[in-house]
């Protein structure tokens, strides 16, 4: 679980590498605030989409095995996930391909701010600079991503205010265009 008085970020999504794993890692490292935690719920099962070469695996594995800060839990039951999003500070899922990332949405139902990529349906779950930060996506090799993600990080780290107010725009946003209400309504307007 999240630890009481440090700023707790999460990554959750099994396609660890296509939804920005790799780069949320060599952000995360950038930072030396000892009350800074990483929690990535993955199994690191790369399914499709870009993939890591050998030299970023072998980075990975010795990022993980070095800083303490990190935990990692590679199975979790859907209750525990909702736990720990409701116990963090920001999740972060810089994905490059995904046509509805689930964990955005759930997420924002806990009151959880995002830092994500501006892709596929992304922009309609996240609303930059209000429910979250969208980042401009790039390639999957560019070192820009890291550094994007860490000033993000920053961001959030130092505006506990912004933070807060994303949290809770962020859960407004899933009750007004996202909850079962609000389905129920857009598929009734198409057949009346």
């Amino acid at each position: 679980m999240p630890e009481a008085n440090c700023y707790n970020i999460i990554f959750v999504g099994n396609s660890f590498y296509r939804k920005g794993g790799y780069q949320l890692l060599k952000a995360f490292n950038q930072s030396e605030h000892e009350d800074w935690r990483l929690h990535i719920v993955s199994n690191f099962f790369e399914d499709w989409g870009p993939q890591p070469s050998e030299q970023q695996l072998m980075e990975v594995d010795r990022i993980l095995n070095s800083d303490k800060r990190i935990r990692v839990s590679q199975r979790m039951t859907h209750s525990e996930v909702f736990q720990s999003l409701q116990q963090s500070d920001v999740l972060v899922g810089y994905t490059f391909a995904d046509p509805w990332y689930n964990s955005i949405m759930e997420a924002a139902a806990c009151g959880v701010p995002v830092i994500t990529s501006d892709i596929s349906s992304i922009p309609e779950m996240a609303i930059d600079g209000k429910t979250g930060t969208l980042l401009p996506i790039r390639d999957f090799s560019d070192e820009s991503i890291e550094n994007d993600i860490h000033n993000a990080l920053v961001s959030y780290y130092t505006d506990t205010e912004m933070r807060k107010e994303h949290g809770k725009h962020a859960r407004q946003h899933a009750q007004n265009k996202f909850s079962i209400e609000a389905r129920n309504k857009a598929l009734m307007a198409i057949f009346d």
